[in-house]
């Protein structure tokens, strides 16, 4: 199965797996939030920033943690990050990270200390709150990378001279000396340790307390700085060590192929399923602990009761439930990039298959009993199921009036403290690892027992933990600080408690896209022109049907798309369309975002959670029949706003980032405006186009079965000059892709039909013959006016390459110019859709030279499907890589389909 992909004349999709969009994608990872200085600013004007000199030339950690950290954010806008790529950053993050050892640099009279008293020398404090930042430096470097470039520098072998060895082996044995020094710092742990985080002597509180100490001059706030490092519990910063290296290492997993292969030999396999059982079990036992009450709310009068230990020890297992929470999410989220198509992983954690190695070896290298015990606990998930029992159903949530912000949402809990509120974020933590884990076992053993095992959790947490636009508008109060309802603490534990929410729906929606692709790898292939009767005809499209999985993914498309009956009426009175809502709404949150770290957060949330709910809904509309989708009209009117809404925002980005590049201050966030983020708004328009084309081409169909087989338009949507306009302008936008091109165009031809009128027709005839002509996912000056065999001529370099790396750049370039023929085939097709009666021959078709225009396209279409042929025997016969794509087909088909056209054509005219 696949996206709507390059369709034949009959509507053939692809049944390849699709590969899984993170959220940008699509995790925390794509996105890296400060708390300070969200406001688009600039670097100075030198030719060297004053962050890259002190990389380069200081010693002091805190001054390295420092520049790391204005690496990251400034690494989010286009030109800086070039600069810094120029500047050999990267390679000096990875040097930091890997090349430097928090324990190398203990002092001698600290390490004989600690010797002398039998303990384990404590590390460098410093040493590990620069590793994180450069972590988080790096990761923010490679998702806001064109081409995987950073992470390619990063593997190559300049980064092996400066780190000592390659970037790959480092950072699998980063993960492996972090996870064991946890493991001794675990076990060290002392009722003193319990005593820092009661009495706020952690991390965070340090933090807060540093912001607040205003009049402190540097040189005291460093000195404080080191004290705090010397200070605070090892053990907690250990692990926010691991998580920022895990989140890290899911960054390049997905963009390296190296990074992946190396992720992925047993020993670290195993690693990763030890930390994920580790981190379960002990967060588990904390919330389940029959006894101890860790999370029982301290009034005063059952503090004067208790002993303040155990009120210090409460406190302590509460910081590192969370800790370990975290930690279990990131290691999930890599198992789940690592499992798609990995042998070595579904040998390791069944131990089915060869996965590589020999037979006496096999016993090492696949999972303990306890580690699969843990396995099939997690997979039935019962105390999670339990959790979501108790939560208020969808159609609650969704009768609740949200507008004014006089009380808390429902989802927030029936508890409203501090404590309550952290204990159900904790529990979103464990939803979401065990989602990924459930995602990993259909990826890698892809059975009707294993869809059946995941299902009901998966149907739990989308009737439950959904609706991220419900879960917005009801934050959106809080983050704005207008809610009178919750103190500070409240606040701030709610807000990030939502954050988590919709987390848990991009979670949720990241296994029903694994879950969907599963069941429709087993579509009837003898009838793959006909996705409906493929699905139909599926021995697992019963599961998907089953139960009311279906209806809450309804419930969630129509939350996204704002089309709940239930939207809130305008706190001034009257009532506001879902249109004026959702438009209220987005500026409220656009505009909070400039200034507010955790309004920024959200948006970036929401928006990856839209990609993946996009990806599933698009799939979904190829295999369910039309009737099954209530009133299409009004779903298709809601795609086509989602649309416009999406290209407005990345107008305003751009807009943005020219009046910052012409020295003109604007309020918005650098993360509106970073790569990243242009990426999610470009993958939800492809997305949201497939769709509207999706649901035209299926509305047509069946206007023409009821008419008795007659192909008569008719404008069932009710589209507008309008419509066609915004999608003709999108798909000539440089960032658009091939997808969304060619579904632009044919969404365009089937609306102006629909209209049965000539100048409609006139227009979409204009715009396929220009797409014809120049159209392609290549840059303007690449495919204006030129000729597929040209565009290949300057594209793909004539010799196939033998290295690897060279392979893989040259198979891209290959399917570019691919992608420009199959773009230029939809309007082609279009084209010929126009015209296949005479009713605007003489009107348009004749006037307009489209026959002349085919009769050139096809000549041209002809020499270059010879070209490819020719490659592909090139390349069989040197043992080289295939060459061969699907589009193939299409263009056979579309040429015999031509011919026969052009010659009628030719004789009626």
């Amino acid at each position: 199965m696949g996206k709507a992909a390059p369709r034949s004349r009959h509507g053939k999709t692809s049944n390849k797996k699709r590969e899984q969009h993170r959220g940008a994608d699509a995790e925390e990872s794509d996105v890296v939030v400060h708390s300070t200085g969200l406001v688009t600013a600039a670097l100075p004007p030198t030719s060297l920033a004053p962050c890259v000199r002190q990389l380069r030339e200081s010693t002091d950690y805190s001054a390295l943690e420092e520049a790391c950290g204005d690496v990251a954010h400034f690494g989010l806008q286009s030109r800086h990050h070039s600069a810094f790529v120029a500047a050999a950053v990267p390679q000096r993050l990875a040097q930091l990270l890997l090349a430097t050892s928090p324990y190398d640099t203990t002092t001698a009279a600290r390490s004989d200390a600690a010797t002398a008293a039998g303990t384990v020398p404590e590390p460098h404090r410093g040493v590990l709150y620069m590793q994180v930042a450069a972590a988080e430096a790096l990761r923010s470097l490679i998702t806001n990378s064109e081409q995987d470039l950073v992470v390619d520098l990063l593997t190559s072998a300049d980064v092996e001279a400066v780190c000592g060895g390659s970037f790959t082996d480092g950072l699998v044995r980063l993960l492996h000396a972090d996870w064991n020094h946890i493991l001794v710092a675990r076990r060290s742990t002392t009722p003193e340790d319990w005593m820092q985080v009661y009495t706020g002597d952690d991390d965070d509180a340090a933090a807060v307390a540093a912001t607040a100490d205003v009049e402190a001059t540097p040189a005291e706030a460093t000195t404080a700085h080191r004290r705090r490092g010397n200070s605070c519990n090892v053990y907690f910063t250990l692990l926010r060590h691991l998580e920022e290296v895990l989140v890290l290492t899911a960054s390049c997993v997905e963009a390296s192929e190296a990074c992946a292969e190396a992720v992925s030999q047993p020993a670290a396999l195993l690693l990763l399923l030890d930390v994920l059982r580790s981190a379960t079990t002990t967060t588990w036992e904390t919330l389940l602990h029959p006894s101890a009450n860790y999370y029982l709310a301290e009034s005063t009068s059952t503090a004067a009761v208790t002993s303040e230990t155990v009120l210090a020890m409460r406190a302590y297992k509460r910081r590192e439930a969370d800790l370990l929470a975290s930690l279990a999410v990131s290691v999930g989220d890599v198992l789940l990039l690592l499992s798609p198509e990995n042998p070595m992983l579904a040998h390791v954690f069944t131990g089915a298959g060869a996965g590589g190695g020999g037979g006496g070896a096999s016993a090492s290298m696949v999972a303990s009993a306890e580690q699969r015990a843990f396995l099939n606990t997690a997979v039935d998930a019962v105390d999670l199921r339990a959790w979501l029992a108790g939560k208020p159903t969808i159609e609650a949530q969704l009768q609740e009036r949200l507008s004014d912000g006089a009380a808390l949402p429902s989802f927030l809990g029936p508890q409203h403290s501090a404590m309550a509120l952290e204990r159900e974020r904790v529990l979103h933590d464990l939803l979401r690892a065990t989602l990924h884990l459930h995602g990993m076992l259909l990826h890698i053993a892809p059975v009707a027992d294993n869809i059946q095992r995941v299902l009901p959790l998966l149907s739990d947490a989308l009737h439950k933990v959904s609706l991220p636009m419900r879960v917005w508008c009801g934050v959106l109060p809080l983050l704005m600080g207008t809610a009178e309802c919750a103190d500070d603490e409240v606040r701030v534990a709610a807000t990030r408690l939502a954050t988590h929410r919709l987390r848990s729906t991009q979670s949720a929606v990241r296994l029903l896209c694994v879950v969907v692709n599963a069941i429709g790898e087993k579509n009837n292939s003898e009838l793959h022109g006909d996705d409906e009767a493929a699905f139909a005809a599926n021995p697992l499209a019963a599961l998907l049907q089953s139960g009311s999985l279906l209806y809450a993914v309804g419930l969630l498309l129509k939350d996204v798309l704002w089309m709940s009956p239930y939207i809130d009426a305008d706190v001034e009175g009257g009532v506001s369309s879902p249109s004026d809502v959702m438009a209220r709404q987005q500026r409220a949150l656009r505009a909070e975002a400039s200034t507010n770290a955790a309004a920024a957060e959200v948006q970036m949330v929401l928006l990856s959670t839209e990609v993946n709910v996009w990806e599933v809904a698009s799939t979904l509309l190829l295999m369910l029949p039309v009737e099954s989708l209530g009133e299409p009209a009004l779903t298709w009117r809601a795609i086509q706003h989602a649309v416009r809404s999406r290209y407005g925002l990345h107008l305003d980005a751009v807009a943005a980032e020219a009046a910052d590049e012409g020295g003109e201050v604007r309020a918005s966030s650098i993360i509106q405006c970073s790569p990243s983020t242009h990426r999610l708004l470009w993958m939800q328009l492809e997305a949201l186009g497939q769709m509207l084309w999706t649901l035209q081409r299926k509305q047509a169909k069946a206007h023409a079965n009821a008419a008795g087989g007659a192909a008569v338009p008719f404008n069932h949507v009710q589209a507008t000059a309008a419509d066609v306009d915004l999608l003709v302008r999108l798909s000539w936008e440089t960032p658009a892709s091939a997808l969304l091109k060619q579904s632009c165009v044919g969404a365009v031809g089937l609306l102006c039909a629909s209209m049965q009128d000539a100048d409609a027709v006139a227009t979409a005839t204009r715009f396929a013959l220009a797409v014809a002509l120049n159209g392609g996912s290549a840059t303007a000056a690449v495919v204006t006016g030129r000729t597929l065999l040209d565009i290949y001529a300057q594209l793909v370099p004539a010799a196939t390459p033998t290295l690897a790396a060279e392979q893989r750049g040259w198979l891209q370039q290959l399917a570019v110019v691919d992608s420009v023929a199959t773009v230029r085939c939809e309007a082609a097709n279009t084209l010929v859709d126009l015209f296949l009666d005479e009713r605007y021959d003489t009107s348009v078709y004749w006037p307009l030279g489209v026959q002349d225009v085919l009769r050139g396209f096809a000549a041209q279409l002809t020499a270059y499907v010879k070209r490819r042929q020719q490659l592909n025997k090139e390349t069989r016969r040197r043992g080289l890589v295939s060459t061969e794509t699907p589009d193939a087909e299409q263009w056979a088909e579309l040429l015999d389909n031509l011919g026969g056209f052009l010659a009628y054509k030719a004789q009626h005219k």
